[in-house]
């Protein structure tokens, strides 16, 4: 049994597993599914998955089940390629997830699109506590949508922006919010 065949069953068998942390694990599709169907049973609190190699489906798989799943509390996806699309559907999954606590995107490329996703999902979601954007690029347009969300959102206690790129031209948005 080779790494990958052995988390897999654990994530499969382990019904008492709460947290798991697989950064810089190399994953494929059978790891996806597992950790799909661990999220879908509401058993994890805690997920760690930067430098994660998450291809698109992935991403999609998993931002699917966020949207039913009532135990994750802190997801980590920090370094893990997060194109527009995949984004978009994180972004759709935060408006109906409800028990998401704590989001790290460090590292991550977002561009416009998915700086406004997020914003779009930050006005109706209540729950998440913590947003980490460590060295995330954010553009003007990205940190107007970022400030007008922060107006609406009443739940956001942390907004860690260390090291990121802000574009000059967003930061009275920014300063405003």
């Amino acid at each position: 049994m080779n790494d990958v065949q052995a988390l897999v069953a654990v994530l499969k068998g382990n019904r008492a597993l709460q947290a798991l942390s697989l950064e810089s694990f190399n994953i494929n599709a059978a790891v996806v599914e597992a950790l799909v169907d661990a999220l879908k049973e509401n058993r994890l609190h805690s997920l760690h998955l930067s430098d994660v190699p998450l291809d698109a489906d992935g991403v999609q798989a998993l931002a699917g089940a966020l949207k039913g799943n009532h135990s994750l509390q802190s997801l980590t996806l920090g370094k893990v390629p997060l194109d527009a699309a995949g984004m978009r559907a994180l972004a759709d999954a935060l408006k109906e997830n409800h028990s998401l606590q704590s989001l790290n995107l460090a590292s991550t490329f977002l561009d416009a699109a998915g700086m406004q996703a997020l914003a779009d999902a930050l006005k109706v979601n209540h729950s998440l506590q913590s947003l980490i954007l460590v060295y995330v690029g954010i553009n003007a347009a990205g940190m107007k949508a970022l400030a007008d969300a922060l107006k609406e959102n009443k739940g956001l206690q942390s907004l860690d922006l260390s090291e990121a790129i802000l574009d000059a031209a967003g930061m009275p948005a920014l300063a405003d919010a």
